[in-house]
Order: structure tokens, then C-alpha cells, then sequence
């Protein structure tokens, strides 16, 4: 009798590939938090700040509890990190806060990724596609380099779910309407640059999906709602005198660096998935990489124009995911059904592994940005009787911005190329201050920080040249008296005129 059962026919594979089978959804939420904690824990190991950006970060939550310096930097948004900063910093304090919060939001993207996702190809190969973002080796830099992006693609991805699902004549869906109206003024309220990405991934999805009329009227409402968020973009818009540097406004990537590389891919699987279907959501998530693709591949020396276009590099992947996603859904009832079974898990496993050696070379390749306020910087910031310092000056911007959020003191910074207008006096003023520059000073600078690790800022030298063996060493600068030295860090007091 038992043998006249019908067995149930077994699940194709097993492991993780059974699981996502059965529940790729909470199979994909068991790895996005393995991935967190893997990130928090690289996070909580690194000595000193983690990343670029994290000054600015830590001076804009300052400035939101009236605290710090004012008119360093750009006003930042609300949440760029700002009240997604403050509670952690803190709760925990200024190093150990701060790199919690990376940690946990470079993972803020997932939720509307995945409902993107899954919108377009399914829960299973949604899952896959989102899964794989989480190794994505140009997402694993921005959790070092800046994770308030990540924040904000997050945002983006939400509206364009919402954009995608009113245009399938599913007007009155008020998580849709939510979604665009909502999405679009927290990309605002979160970061500048990803405004711009959703200007042109909302206006291609648009222009290629139907029912324009519905769709445009929910756009211009969310629009309307994001004026809301123009105090934080005055000072920031294209061609202002803090962004635009001198230099052409468009220039190209030089022919061998990896953008050309990464482009070439995204238009590839943009052609496939606008050839294989005739779906109005997926040809128009076909344009938005093809869109994203065509601007990664170009430079400018309007910081407001370059983010946009640097940054679509990073943004292309989460669209690109899924379009290949969608290009192997289609192209999967056509594969020869008489493959060996072990194929599929070596494949994931050749590609899990892949992903994680990228991850972690890309947290270490870029990690090395952390230097700016690494813990010679700090030790060295550590010496200063913060009663006695004026301003401070250093040697990069990023490390200014640090020395601002630790100190609460004002700073300068030289710049590794030609400063625009907003900075011409302070670059003029600084070097002065260290002797490039003679029978100008003013005692603009207290004290000067430099770290010759950088050797982009080297560059700047190039524009001013300094009758010096080595113009980072300032001992015959009579004003100049080194206060702490361990190997490139030096903290040097600048005597007043």
C-alpha cells in the first residue's frame, strides 16, 4: 500500500536553493541581516571613523541639535543622516555611533528594492535579484564612502514601484499614490545627488510607460510636496559658486577606466530585456538602465552636475539586478531540462563566493579613506587645548570635515584642484598661512594638520610650485612648531603674525 503512494515530487535542489524555492522572501531577510552583521562587525573593528563622508555626516546632526560649527560645509537635508545620525551618536557616542549607523543603513535600500523587485519578475527571481545587490561590489563602497545614498535609493525605488504600479491602470491604489508622493520628497529630504537620479530615472520610466495622464498628475503632486525641501538646494544647484569649479562642464571617463566597462554591461542586458519583451514596466526599467548607464560614463567640474553622473554608476546596479533578473526569468523555460542538478548550487556558491571576496576587498580598498580622521589624527587632535585654537587647517577636505565635528572649531582645507569661487579666499588665505604663499598673512590658521598619506592633495603643488625639497615639510618655516609627529601625521601651531 505504502508503495502505491505518489511520492511528492522533490524541490529542485536543496539548501538555500530549497528555501528560497519554498520562501524567498524570508530566505532573502535571513541573508540581508547575516550581510548587516558582517557589516557590523567590520564596522565596530575599524579603528577610528569608517568612511569619507562621515564629517559631514557628524557636523549636519550637529548642526540640527545647535551644535558645532556653523558654515563649514553645505547645508545638509534633515535625514542626510541628520535625525537618523543624532540618536545613535548619542545614545553610543561620536566613533562607535557612527559606524552603527553605517552598518545598519547601507541595508536601508533593501525593503524597496525588493518590493521593486518583486513587482517586476516575482518574489523568487526578486529575491535573487536583491540578494545579489547585497554583494554588489559598487554597493559595498558606498557603505564605506557614504551610506546616506543608499538611504535615499531606497526612497527611489519606492516611488518608482509606485510609478510602475499606477501605470498598470491601478489609479486608486493609495500604497501606489503613497508611495510617489511620499518617495519622492524623502529622496529630497535625504539626498541632493539622488534627487537628481530620480529626476531622470522617474522622467525615462515615465516617458516609456502608458497611462502618462495619471501618472503625471501624482508626479507633479509629489513634485509640489518636495518644494517643500528648496532651502537645503539653493546652495548646491548647478553652476553655483560653492559647486562649479573651473572646467569643462561635461568631459568624458578616460577610455580605460571601469565605467566604460560597467556601461557597456548595463546597455547590453538594456537591449536584451527591451528586445525579449513586450511588457510596458520591464521595457521601461530597461530604459532607466540604459538612461543610467549612458551618464555613468561622463565627468564634470560642477560638483552638482558630477554627483549626478557619478553616482549613477552606484544607482544602475539596483535596476540593472533586476533586468537581468527579468532577462534570465525569460529565458529560463528554454534551458535544456536534462542538466546536472549540481550545476545550479556550485553556480550560487561560485557567485556567493565571488560576491564576498569583492565585499571585502572593496571594504578595505576603500576603508583606506578613513585615514582622514584615523587614530593618529585623533591622538594628534587629542594634544590641543581646544580653548587655545582658532581655526585649524589640514591638508583634505573630508579630514577638515572631521576635524570640525570632533573640535567644534572652524577649518580650512587646500583643495587638489583649482577651488571654486565660495573657496578661492580660504585656499588663498591657508597658504599663505603655511609659507606656500609669502607676505600675505593674516593669522587666518591657528594650527595646521597634515597628513602625507594623500597624495592626491600632493597634486595641488602642480598649481603653486614651492622652492622646497619637500613642500609638506615645514620645519624651516619660522612661524610653523610642531606640536605632535607619528609617521605622516604632523600637528603643527601657527604662530600669529
Amino acid at each position: 500500500m505504502l508503495s502505491a503512494v505518489k511520492a511528492r515530487p522533490a524541490l529542485p535542489g536543496a539548501g538555500l536553493i530549497g528555501l528560497l524555492y519554498q520562501a524567498p522572501g524570508r530566505t532573502l531577510m535571513v541573508f540581508l541581516c547575516a550581510i548587516m552583521g558582517v557589516r557590523l562587525g567590520l564596522a565596530l573593528t575599524y579603528q577610528g571613523y569608517l568612511g569619507v563622508d562621515g564629517g559631514a555626516y557628524i557636523l549636519g546632526a550637529q548642526q540640527l541639535l545647535s551644535q558645532g560649527v556653523d558654515d563649514v560645509h553645505f547645508a545638509r537635508p534633515p535625514l542626510a543622516p541628520g535625525w537618523l545620525l543624532v540618536p545613535l551618536t548619542e545614545l553610543i557616542g561620536g566613533t562607535t555611533g557612527y559606524n552603527v549607523y553605517a552598518a545598519i543603513f547601507s541595508m536601508s535600500m533593501f525593503p524597496g528594492v525588493y518590493l521593486l523587485a518583486r513587482s517586476l519578475v516575482g518574489p523568487r527571481w526578486g529575491a535573487l535579484a536583491t540578494g545579489a545587490l547585497a554583494l554588489d561590489w559598487r554597493m559595498w563602497e558606498l557603505f564605506v564612502t557614504g551610506v546616506v545614498p543608499v538611504t535615499a535609493f531606497g526612497f527611489l525605488a519606492l516611488a518608482l514601484w509606485g510609478l510602475i504600479g499606477i501605470s498598470r491602470g491601478r489609479m486608486y491604489n493609495k500604497l501606489y499614490i503613497l508611495a510617489i508622493v511620499a518617495g519622492l520628497p524623502l529622496v529630497a529630504f535625504t539626498n541632493q545627488t539622488t534627487l537628481g537620479l530620480a529626476v531622470v530615472t522617474l522622467g525615462v520610466a515615465w516617458l516609456t510607460l502608458p497611462n502618462k495622464l495619471g501618472t503625471a498628475r501624482v508626479l507633479m503632486l509629489a513634485g509640489a510636496v518636495t518644494l517643500v525641501a528648496l532651502p537645503w538646494y539653493i546652495d548646491v544647484l548647478p553652476g553655483t559658486a560653492r559647486v562649479h569649479y573651473p572646467g569643462p562642464l561635461v568631459y568624458l571617463h578616460p577610455a580605460w577606466s571601469a565605467q566604460w566597462h560597467q556601461s557597456a554591461v548595463g546597455l547590453g542586458i538594456a537591449a536584451i530585456l527591451w528586445r525579449t519583451t513586450r511588457a510596458a514596466p520591464l521595457r521601461a526599467l530597461a530604459a532607466v538602465v540604459a538612461a543610467h548607464s549612458a551618464l555613468n560614463v561622463f565627468l564634470s567640474f560642477d560638483e552638482a552636475v558630477l554627483n549626478v553622473m557619478f553616482r549613477s554608476g552606484h544607482w544602475m546596479q539596483i535596476p540593472g539586478w533586476i533586468a537581468l533578473a527579468a532577462v534570465l526569468r525569460q529565458a529560463a523555460p528554454r534551458a535544456p531540462h536534462d542538466l546536472p542538478r549540481y550545476l545550479l548550487p556550485i553556480g550560487i556558491a561560485a557567485f556567493l563566493a565571488l560576491g564576498a571576496y569583492g565585499a571585502q576587498d572593496q571594504f578595505y580598498g576603500q576603508a583606506y579613506y578613513s585615514d582622514m580622521a584615523g587614530p593618529k589624527v585623533l591622538r594628534a587632535l587629542e594634544v590641543l587645548d581646544l580653548e587655545d585654537v582658532g581655526r585649524i587647517g589640514t591638508n583634505a577636505e573630508s579630514r577638515a570635515l572631521y576635524i570640525a565635528a570632533v573640535t567644534g572649531k572652524p577649518v580650512s582645507w587646500l583643495q587638489s584642484a583649482l577651488p571654486s569661487e565660495h573657496y578661492r579666499a580660504q585656499e588663498e588665505a591657508t597658504r599663505c598661512e603655511i609659507g606656500w604663499l609669502e607676505g600675505c598673512r593674516t593669522g587666518y590658521i591657528t594650527h595646521f594638520l597634515v597628513d602625507e598619506w594623500n597624495r592626491q592633495q600632493n597634486a595641488n603643488l602642480a598649481r603653486y610650485p614651492v622652492d622646497w625639497e619637500d613642500p609638506w615639510d615645514f620645519s624651516s618655516v619660522l612661524h610653523m612648531n610642531a606640536l605632535y609627529r607619528e609617521g605622516s601625521v604632523v600637528l603643527y601651531e601657527v604662530q600669529a603674525p
